[in-house]
C-alpha cells in the first residue's frame, strides 16, 4: 500500500490554510481534519515530535504500507520528516496507533474496505 497525502496538503502539519488544491474531501470531513490538526499538534508536543512526524510515523504502523509520500520544500523539512522513523521506534507502533485513534476524521465517512 502507498500512503499519499498523509499531511492533508499540509493541514496536519500546521498549515491550516493551504494555497494549493489538496485531495478530494470524501464525506466533507475537512472541518474534522482541521480539528484533528490541533489535537495532533498537542500530542506531538507531549511526545517531542512534530505533527508531520506523527502523521508519517502513523502511516508506517500499518503492516501493508510499502511507501509513504510526503512533500518537502527543503532539506530541513526532509530530514524532519525522515525523523518520523525515530518517533515510530521511540513510541512504538501499537501505542502510536492508539494515541492517534481519536483523530480518525473519516471514520464514519469512508469504508476502509472500499468498493
Amino acid at each position: 500500500m502507498q500512503a499519499s497525502d498523509v499531511l492533508e496538503g499540509g493541514i496536519l502539519a500546521g498549515n491550516t490554510r493551504p494555497s494549493r488544491q489538496i485531495g478530494r474531501d470524501p464525506g466533507e470531513i475537512r472541518p474534522r481534519i482541521l480539528e484533528a490538526a490541533e489535537g495532533i499538534a498537542g500530542l506531538g508536543a507531549e511526545l517531542d515530535a512534530t505533527p508531520a512526524q506523527l502523521c508519517i510515523a502513523f502511516t508506517l504502523t500499518h503492516p501493508a504500507t510499502a511507501t509513504v509520500l510526503f512533500g518537502a520544500r527543503g532539506m530541513k523539512q526532509l530530514t524532519d520528516n525522515i525523523a518520523a522513523l525515530d518517533v515510530l521506534e521511540r513510541v512504538g507502533a501499537e501505542r502510536l496507533r492508539s494515541l492517534m485513534e481519536p483523530f480518525w476524521a473519516d471514520r464514519d465517512a469512508v469504508d476502509p474496505e472500499g468498493p
